[in-house]
């Protein structure tokens, strides 16, 4: 799976020029480390993918090349994995500068920068200087929710919109498994693989070796209703909504 797309993720409420700051700095990031690990090369970096309500910016490499481009991706990672680490970054500070002012935006609601490749993550909590635990976990499972943007240029992957925080996950898919999610661009399926999810609050922020996509069924808004009365109580025991009045008015 060729590793050429990069992406910064801001999380919680950003504001426009906390938005605008990070992408004015990932732009001079990107440029610092294409220069320093592909010295010369020419790099066409285009934007792939912009959720503003999650506030993540992907943007794919291309070039006449294409070896030049999976190490900028590398150092990209590296240099998130060194601020998520509290360590120096192993770049010069042409890199450091801009890496560092993308991660002072982390004050008020901003509370985390998320640095990803297609191989892996990082996620910075806190501002430079401080040492954070481990901000992220990993495991296999499944994230359920609607599938958006599909992607085959280049690698597989997929943006899924998860139905508890409605947030974009990036699913990365080996070569092929494009039937996978043949005709399911909009519809609502359950992930299975290995989930990388936020330590604190449990959100899903990747699936990776995706296993199985199983698309589901839309259920209509409201059906709910129609479970009314379905379940009878036993005899001599409460009916829910007198138990819930009863410890309220106590």
């Amino acid at each position: 799976m060729s590793n050429n797309t990069v992406t910064l993720a801001l999380d919680g409420e950003v504001s426009l020029d906390s938005f605008a700051k990070a992408m004015d700095q990932f732009h001079a990031l990107i440029e610092a480390l294409a220069s320093e690990v592909s010295p010369g090369a020419k790099i066409n970096w285009l934007v792939e993918d912009l959720w503003v309500g999650s506030t993540v910016a992907r943007i794919r490499g291309e070039s006449p090349e294409p070896s030049v481009v999976e190490p900028v991706a590398e150092a990209f990672l590296r240099t998130g994995k060194a601020l998520a680490d509290g360590r120096r970054i192993p770049y010069s500070p042409r890199v450091e500068k801009p890496a560092r002012a993308i991660v002072s935006v982390i004050k008020d609601s901003v509370r985390s920068v998320r640095f990803e490749t297609e191989q892996d993550e990082a996620t910075v909590v806190a501002p430079e200087g401080a040492r954070p635990s481990s901000t992220t976990v990993e495991a296999y499972g499944a994230v359920e929710g609607r599938i958006q943007t599909l992607s085959s240029r280049t690698s597989l992957r997929f943006t899924l919109f998860d139905d508890l925080h409605d947030r974009a996950v990036t699913c990365y898919l080996a070569e092929g498994q494009e039937d996978l999610i043949r005709d399911a661009w909009d519809r609502r399926a359950l992930v299975e693989g290995w989930v990388t999810r936020s330590a604190t609050t449990g959100q899903p922020r990747a699936v990776r070796r995706v296993r199985r996509v199983d698309l589901l069924r839309d259920v209509p808004r409201g059906s709910y209703v129609r479970a009314a009365g379905v379940l009878k109580p036993l005899p001599g025991t409460s009916l829910p909504e007198d138990t819930l009045r009863v410890a309220r008015d106590a």
